[in-house]
């Protein structure tokens, strides 16, 4: 198993990384910290001036802690390398013309004993609109934010608009209670900014170390006691850019490292690793031979690409788990394939990575102590373009394992067979081209559809293809010529993942498919007659999701003796983005039941489903775009 509108609007969370500055605030006493020069001045105004404690900071350069905020908004915000204040990595909310994006916290602030939020900010003038930045304090708390319906509106924030007409920072608090401040510097300049909630509920604002306002009405101690920070905005080319966040006060309501479930068939979803940026694929395998399923997945940032692998305790407890890096490329790695390819009894990993390797097609050696170092690599061999996918098999009865490739569509050839050499790792693969279509393949699923002794494969592809889903027939000398390609049917979207599964359990594989929002019903199901390659298949919508269902998993979840599908779409805003559909002893024969698991702030690249905790039952592990989560499964406890 496997695999929008002008910024008028809230801003909700952000705490991130503590800037060494030397910037001062005024006179007042200095924050407590046990680095002096780390700390700015903290004036209360019109207050005493009182000690702040400097309660987070998060370094950009550690990458965006998705269990500590969530983002919101199209297009998702991004990371900046070396764009940031001192050459860090800074926070580029990236909502575009017509949308906003940014991120707010999962925990809150006591604002009734004080608070302050330092930031950096730069903007960029290049263009007339929509270059500007919110960062502030929200209305709802962060326990009750959901994201789905809509966003909360900021009760305090400084908004930031650098336009190539018109360059100014407004300090607000409410509706009525703002001060306007042209500001022509914004222009691709760092600044350094401070919004502070007084002790008598006034919110006080600076500006590279001057008082700028200080609001006349006051935040509702009795309804605003604890709230969540914002960070939002809005740009059409160029970056808007937040760094270096240091808060002082009272943190409340601490994040955890877990999701809240929405379903009574799972319970609840562990963050087992952050900081990945993104994670693009997932697969679970033991590679220590131990017994329990441990998670490999890859991160892709640039030219630091790599291979990551999480060793599994045996129980869902010690989260994160540690981390290990077991392969690196400055190419892009796509997807992976797990299989014993030198036939010494553990397990290795063929990967497919973009056309900048030398190399397009990769196998990483476990040596039998697969979480003490990287992997020793050997080429397999190399193709005219990026290689989407790959997946492995025994494709002509040898006894070693085989693996199959699929390109993008400018490819002469778009599938590739490469021909183990006999369980070694010496040397290049021999390669055969297997089959052409009229465009990208981005999934690939070996299974004997014909039940004639041999690995048959499946293909799913972009919409232009005439039919998307595509089965090739395994003749039996599978080095020798093309494949016989039989149409399984059409889809309105591409297919982003397909999978084989015996849905009917009449012993024949069939197939589930998972397309984008173009294809009224993201999740369909194809039904293997028997006769695989003489005709179109029987097809069925199992269920449809606000966008793209960009990855599932299949199996008997709730062990009623159905194989349902666990999906993850990229529904961020609109609904949770981990659905159950519950199959039955009709699974050809309309709409399944539609179940919501949870939701997790942003969109799941790829998962898997496992028994991560030994308890009989399969959990879902899920590559999301920062993150990897395991959400537990209930079934074996009922």
């Amino acid at each position: 198993m496997r695999k929008y509108v002008r910024l008028s609007i809230l801003i909700t969370s952000i705490l991130l990384t503590l800037i060494s500055s030397a910037c001062v605030f005024n006179a007042g006493v200095r924050p407590s910290s046990s680095q002096d020069e780390q700390s700015g001045l903290i004036d209360f105004g019109v207050n005493e001036p009182s000690d702040l404690p400097l309660v987070f900071e998060e370094g950009w350069d550690n990458g965006f802690d998705r269990v500590m905020w969530k983002p919101w908004g199209s297009p998702s915000p991004a990371l900046r390398n070396e764009m940031g204040y001192e050459s860090s990595t800074a926070l580029n909310p990236n909502g575009d013309v017509e949308y906003l994006s940014g991120v707010v916290s999962r925990f809150n602030l006591d604002l009734v004993g004080g608070t302050a939020i330092e930031f950096w900010a730069k903007g960029q003038t290049s263009e007339a609109t929509h270059q500007s930045l919110h960062i502030g304090i929200s209305q709802t708390n962060s326990k009750g934010y959901t994201g789905i319906d809509s966003q909360a509106e900021n009760i305090a924030e400084i908004y930031i608009a650098a336009e190539s007409d018109f360059n100014y920072v407004e300090y607000r608090l409410g509706v009525g209670d703002r001060e306007f401040e042209s500001f022509e510097p914004l222009n691709d300049s760092w600044h350094h900014y401070r919004i502070q909630v007084n002790e008598n509920g006034t919110i006080s604002f600076f500006r590279d170390g001057e008082h700028k306002y200080t609001s006349t009405s006051q935040i509702d101690f009795d309804v605003y006691k604890q709230q969540a920070l914002s960070i939002g905005g809005s740009s059409v080319s160029t970056q808007m850019l937040v760094d270096n966040v240091a808060v002082y006060g009272v943190i409340t309501t601490p994040p955890q490292l877990e999701f809240e479930s929405l379903s009574d068939s799972f319970s609840l979803g562990h963050v087992v690793a952050t900081g990945l940026d993104p994670a693009r694929f997932i697969t679970l395998a033991d590679l220590d031979n131990d017994g329990d399923q441990d998670i490999i997945t890859t991160r892709n940032s640039g030219s630091r690409n790599r291979i990551l692998v999480w060793e599994n305790p045996g129980e869902l407890i010690g989260f994160p788990w540690d981390e290990h890096i077991i392969g690196k490329s400055n190419a892009v790695f796509i997807q992976l394939s797990i299989a014993d390819f030198d036939q010494d009894g553990d397990l290795d990993i063929a990967s497919g990575n973009t056309k900048p390797a030398d190399f397009e097609v990769r196998l990483w050696e476990n040596n039998g102590s697969p979480f003490d170092a990287i992997w020793n690599a050997t080429d397999v061999g190399a193709t005219t373009h990026d290689v989407g996918t790959i997946t492995s098999g025994d494709f002509d009865g040898d006894g070693d394992i085989d693996l199959v490739s699929g390109a993008a569509g400018e490819a002469e050839v778009e599938l590739r067979l490469w021909e183990n050499p006999g369980g070694s790792f010496a040397g290049e693969w021999s390669g055969y081209d297997l089959g052409v279509t009229d465009d990208s393949v981005f999934d690939l699923e070996a299974a004997d559809f014909d039940q004639d002794g041999d690995l048959d494969i499946a293909t799913g592809g972009r919409r232009d293809e005439d039919f998307e889903i595509i089965v090739w027939q395994n003749d039996g000398a599978p080095f020798d010529g093309m494949w016989l390609p039989n149409n399984v049917g059409i889809s309105e979207g591409d297919i982003q993942e397909v999978i084989m599964a015996d849905f009917d359990q009449d012993g024949w594989p069939d197939l589930a498919a998972s397309s984008d929002f173009r294809e009224d019903y993201e999740i369909m199901i194809w039904r293997n007659n028997g006769q695989p390659f003489d005709s179109l298949w029987q097809s069925t919508d199992v269920g449809e999701t606000d966008v793209h269902a960009s990855t599932f998993a299949i199996a008997d979840f709730n062990l009623d003796g159905f194989l349902d599908v666990f999906s993850g779409s990229n529904n961020r805003d609109d609904a949770p983005e981990l659905i159950l559909w519950r199959g039955n002893a009709e699974p050809f024969v309309g709409l399944w039941q539609k179940d919501y698991v949870g939701e997790i702030g942003e969109s799941p690249r790829w998962l898997d489903a496992g028994d991560m905790d030994g308890d009989g039952d399969l959990d879902v592990v899920i590559a999301a775009q920062s993150m990897v989560i395991i959400w537990e499964n209930q079934a074996a406890n009922k």
